[in-house]
């Protein structure tokens, strides 16, 4: 998708798409909370390797590309993105200030949620026209 991410928001909240909005938000957001439960309350390290290890990752793999899209309109630079998409995915998930990984979980969700509400709209209106 190459909408900026200001276009994403007001797709996505537009007149008519709230329904799209509203799935986008659970679909996209679901993925970072649970890498946050699951990371934060479901992995015990002094159990060895657990099959919680394996979600959590694909949980990043999911987010990652959206988040370093956004990163790249945002900072205009891939590096920068790419940093971000670390940062803040790893703060999520590793931090153990609660605060901090709530903030990013929160930003994390938001992101995901916008980007698949806008999805949906965009492929709902592509379906419609056929």
């Amino acid at each position: 998708m190459n909408k900026s991410i200001i276009e994403q928001v007001k797709i996505a909240f537009g007149k008519g798409n709230r329904l799209a909005a509203f799935f986008g938000a659970v679909l996209g957001a679901i993925i970072p909370a649970s890498i946050w439960f699951i990371a934060h309350f479901d992995i015990d390290a002094s159990k060895g390797f657990q099959i919680s290890y394996a979600l959590v990752a694909a949980g990043l793999m999911f987010s990652a590309k959206t988040v370093f899209d956004w990163g790249c309109m945002a900072f205009k630079q891939p590096l920068k993105a790419f940093g971000f998409v670390v940062l803040i995915e790893g703060i999520m998930t590793f931090s153990h200030l609660v605060w901090l990984s709530v903030v990013t979980l929160i930003v994390l969700m938001t992101i995901n949620g916008i980007a698949t509400g806008c999805n949906l709209v965009l492929d709902y209106r592509s379906n419609k026209k056929r």
